[in-house]
């Protein structure tokens, strides 16, 4: 399972996954239909993809079996949701700073997540 600082980073970086479930739980029914409205085709699928969230966070944080595969797995997946739901490059000028921000977020977040795909085997 590794040492308690490995515990804290994992948890550190898994953390936008988890928040992101917990503050939907907190206030479900405004969180889900605000999901639909974003994202009318995956309405439905609201309640499994925070589901997911919350066991694919908690792998990475106790460090369970594959949890190397499924961080670089997830990588690549938040990069190309990144490059999906953020193109700042084709927005104007007064929106392009805040995709950008969501943009450089979700990098961030991937490269946490390959951090923790090549961390040493022991941790």
């Amino acid at each position: 399972m590794g040492s308690l600082f490995i515990i804290i980073a994992r948890a550190l970086i898994v953390a936008p996954f988890l928040v992101t479930a917990a503050m939907a739980g907190l206030d479900y029914s405004s969180a889900a239909s605000a999901f639909a409205d974003q994202y009318p085709q995956l309405g439905s699928a609201y309640p499994i993809i925070l589901g997911v969230q919350v066991i694919l966070g908690l792998v990475m944080i106790l460090g369970l079996p594959f949890h190397r595969v499924l961080a670089a797995i997830l990588a690549v997946v938040v990069v190309i949701l990144a490059t999906i739901r953020a193109p700042f490059w084709n927005y104007p000028a007064a929106e392009e700073i805040q995709m950008l921000n969501i943009f450089v977020g979700a990098m961030a977040q991937a490269g946490g997540l390959l951090l923790v795909a090549v961390m040493p085997k022991g941790n």
